[in-house]
């Protein structure tokens, strides 16, 4: 039997793509009837999307909305991982690990992201998995295993998604059970001893009523690098990840999806390397010989359960969905800071967050009549978050401890309307309603003994913010194949508190919201008869309020409502035909970042703030270009089966390393390819691929102190063998 992936509508686009059922899955006869296709003319196939969340996806090039996506065939092409290496393939993306707290996400999209680890930071880029949002940074930096699509929405999303984010929001959505028998196996094998293993299979338990699957994913592998310190390696990881799911359709009109997950990840601390020996010990550099001169030998255990019901109601206009999702999610961590060969800073094993999760959310979508579309909902959120830190200070010298508890919910009405004032024009209004309510219990650095089972809580906060963030888009068709769409959106994040306090003398908050007005202004358009695809977005971006996490010269944090900035670029997306086997995909980001003021920041470490010097300094994070490049060439071999080689490229510009912009990460280019062999029917294939092919060193983000200043290592060359099988 073929496997289902022939059974479903496919989409692709883009620099990337994405392909999602349309509707109901083909017949066995029609799947047989498909002929088979290489992943040249794959990357031009029709496109579905749900960034609208109307009653049906929609294809990419209708929607106006700048989006990024990624299929289940892309990601396996491409041997994405993560959604770090999903961010490469998108303009002005930045998907990256927060380095102190390995498995922690510090997204940027446009500009806009969160440096920090703070666990209590609402993050500026939202992480929506089948419609749950994932309420802390900690834990977000998933596997993209057996996921049917990945979408990144790119500009605020003020308007339809559960919890507001200020940068963007990425959308991943699972494989649901097809309601017929299956089976795929994944093997790989490659240098640091990796070993992964994934298997999905999946069966009708009552025809045409009920249907389950289950997906298990195993990866281990040694270390990226040689500690030059202790003779060990830094960068280990095992991980077991286990999604059992199930749909029942007890009647034409209504269909429920169950999707639960148990995960269990091991980790070694991040690999920091110490770039400038402030301490007089020994440093040896990555960059030669991809050594570490860890002293301390960290490690991070990281849990969770969640369990998502998603209920889908056709009615006789459109149709009602309700997602119900609950998490539970622990981690215990210790890492070696400061990146040297002397134990300067330490977290110590007693540090660690557990957070648990509930939320709802009911949407309502139609289409009125022929010139109307309705999108409407209501959103509920609510969560309990832990935090414990434990520091280790000149080999224990100084020991410190804190501990924060927060309680935060947030609620949210919203509706979007989309009028065709005529074939060519349409008018989109949109609006939202926000409340959240946070309530925070906060022992600061010095008030918990080193174990972190006794504290004094001398701070107990409470704050609510509220918000409404209306949008207005227009869109004009210019023909069939083109459109131009501009639209004006507000944005917000909420202001909170700062569960990693610095001194017990030092209030933890409340910080603000933040808030941003956007706007946009997109072309998208197919030509050659549909060989090629172009999309461009210019964008403006000016935040009020907004939130940065300073870093003192003693590693303590603080947030602050320091300043105001806008921030503004384009993008552009290419993707070319060039002959029935070959396909070129390019995209390339700007983006220019400025403050307008920028308040409370001590740049000289006088002690006293220097607005006039701190509103001339560069954003952090933000690269002035990025941009990548791939080619894919399928080689057909007859009655043998189709070869196909893939290479891509991806650049990322300098950018300042922290608020004071005292160190900058350099730039850097990674290089991929990959060659596969596929069997005639589809159901074997067999690969080679390579990563980091130069061997660049290079590091997403790092910090500075008075003690050290580090980075934290991206991984070397790697290279690995893969065999899947599937019916």
């Amino acid at each position: 039997m073929k496997t289902k992936k022939h059974l479903l509508s496919l989409t692709i686009a883009c620099a990337c793509g994405v392909y999602l059922p349309t509707a109901l899955a083909q017949t066995e006869k029609e799947a047989k009837a498909t002929p088979k296709r290489g992943a040249a003319q794959i990357m031009l196939e029709e496109i579905k999307v749900t960034a609208r969340r109307k009653s049906a996806a929609e294809e990419l090039q209708d929607v106006p909305v700048a989006v990024s996506a990624l299929s289940s065939e892309q990601l396996e092409a491409a041997f994405v991982e993560d959604l770090t290496e999903v961010g490469a393939m998108a303009p002005n993306v930045a998907l990256d690990p927060v380095g102190t707290v390995p498995g922690a996400a510090s997204f940027f999209i446009r500009g806009m992201g969160v440096n920090s680890s703070v666990i209590s930071d609402d993050p500026a880029v939202g992480v929506f998995v089948d419609g749950m949002y994932l309420g802390i940074p900690y834990g977000t930096l998933t596997d993209t295993f057996d996921l049917e699509s990945v979408e990144v929405l790119r500009g605020p999303q003020g308007t339809l998604f559960g919890k507001n984010v200020t940068g963007g929001a990425v959308l991943l959505r699972s494989k649901r059970p097809t309601g017929e028998y299956g089976f795929k196996v994944k093997a790989a094998i490659g240098d640091y001893d990796r070993r992964d293993l994934s298997i999905a299979a999946e069966a009708p338990l009552i025809e045409d009523k009920l249907a389950a699957k289950i997906a298990i994913l195993s990866k281990d592998h040694s270390g990226y690098f040689d500690n030059d310190a202790t003779g060990n390696e830094v960068g280990d990881e095992k991980s077991l990840v286990i999604r059992p799911s199930a749909t029942w359709t007890p009647t034409d009109d209504f269909t429920l999806n169950l999707i639960a997950e148990i995960g269990d990840q091991t980790l070694d601390g991040a690999p920091a390397n110490s770039t400038i020996d402030k301490t007089g010990s020994a440093q040896v550099s990555v960059e030669e010989d991809q050594m570490l001169p860890h002293d301390f030998a960290a490690e991070s255990d990281i849990e969770w359960k969640q369990v998502i019901a998603e209920g889908v109601w056709d009615l006789e206009q459109g149709s009602i969905t309700t997602t119900l999702a609950w998490r539970d999610f622990e981690q215990s961590m210790g890492a070696d800071i400061d990146g040297t060969d002397q134990p300067v800073f330490h977290f110590s094993d007693h540090s660690g967050a557990t957070q648990d999760q509930l939320s709802f959310e009911l949407v309502y979508a139609a289409s009125i009549n022929e010139r109307l579309d309705i999108t409407s909902g209501f959103y509920y959120f609510d969560q309990d978050v832990d935090y414990r830190e434990s520091r280790i200070i000149f080999g224990g010298a100084v020991l410190q401890a804190a501990n924060g508890k927060l309680e935060h919910s947030a609620m949210g009405a919203f509706i979007q309307g989309d009028y065709r004032l005529s074939d060519e024009w349409s008018l989109t209004l949109g609006g939202r309603y926000t409340r959240e309510d946070k309530d925070a219990l906060i022992a600061s650095l010095g008030e918990c003994n080193f174990e972190v089972t006794e504290c004094t809580y001398s701070q107990n906060p409470d704050e609510s913010w509220t918000s409404f963030t209306p949008k207005v888009g227009l869109q004009w068709r210019l023909a069939e194949e083109a459109q131009l769409y501009y639209s004006w959106t507000k944005g917000f994040r909420s202001g909170g508190f700062n569960l990693r306090n610095g001194s017990p003398t030092t209030p933890a908050g409340p910080y603000d919201q933040e808030e941003v007005q956007a706007q946009e202004l997109g072309l998208k358009w197919d030509f050659l008869d549909g060989n090629g695809r172009l999309n461009v977005a210019l964008y403006r971006n000016e935040f009020s309020d907004l939130q940065r996490t300073v870093l003192d010269q003693e590693a303590r944090q603080t947030i602050l409502n320091a300043a105001d900035a806008v921030i503004q670029g384009g993008e552009v997306d290419f993707t070319w035909l060039l002959t029935e086997q070959l396909v070129l995909i390019a995209s390339v980001g700007y983006t220019q970042a400025e403050y307008d003021s920028f308040e409370g920041l001590d740049v000289n470490g006088d002690g006293s703030a220097d607005p006039e010097i701190a509103k001339d300094l560069d954003l952090v994070r933000v690269p002035e270009w990025n941009r990548s490049l791939s080619l894919t060439y399928d080689l057909p071999l007859g009655d043998a089966g189709l070869l196909t080689f893939r290479s891509a490229y991806q650049f990322t510009d300098e950018r300042a390393g922290n608020e004071i912009n005292s160190f900058t990460l350099d730039q850097y280019e990674v290089y991929n390819a990959s060659v596969t062999y596929t069997s005639p029917d589809d159901s074997v294939r067999v690969s080679l691929f390579g990563k980091n092919l130069k061997n660049e060193y290079y590091a997403p983000l790092g910090f500075d102190t008075s003690l050290f200043q580090i980075e934290y290592a991206a991984p070397p060359r790697t290279w690995g063998v893969e065999v899947t099988y599937e019916y």
